[in-house]
């Protein structure tokens, strides 16, 4: 149950997801999803670990808390509706969930073109995105 609100949560998960819970349910040292395999005990400082984790990874301008705003921005992206990703997140008010939600240009282009029709992308001029919304000068005639 989560600390934050108390209330238990279901969250449904796709194929890789539940092939990772399963593998880590198999090879598991103990109880905790974060635990030191050297202690046996709970990580404690969760930023620290994955700030190592990274670093060993060579991944850089990564944070623990940059994934959040990746897990509420993806599926908003590809069209989930955002009271869905705020009853998945937990999120008390729809203005949190918002705070974590960025959009890109691929998104902005498709919201434009829904309105107007064909919509080039500037930063790639290939890029077109067949709409079969009328032109804007047909809109209200």
């Amino acid at each position: 149950m989560p600390k934050k609100t108390g209330q238990l949560r279901i969250l449904p998960l796709n194929a890789r997801g539940l092939k990772v819970h399963r593998t880590w349910e198999i090879h598991r040292e103990n109880e905790f999803v974060f635990g030191n395999y050297e202690t046996s005990q709970r990580i404690v400082d969760l930023k620290g670990g994955f700030a190592t984790a990274y670093k060993i990874a060579k991944i850089a301008g990564v944070s623990w808390h940059s994934l959040r705003h990746t897990f509420v921005s993806r599926p908003i992206a590809r069209g989930v509706d955002r009271v869905t990703v705020q009853q998945q997140h937990g999120h008390p008010r729809i203005a949190v969930t918002l705070r974590y939600t960025h959009t890109n240009l691929d998104s902005k282009v498709r919201a434009v073109g829904k309105l107007a029709g064909d919509c080039y992308n500037p930063a790639s001029p290939r890029t077109r995105m067949p709409q079969s919304v009328p032109k804007v000068s047909q809109i209200g005639r």
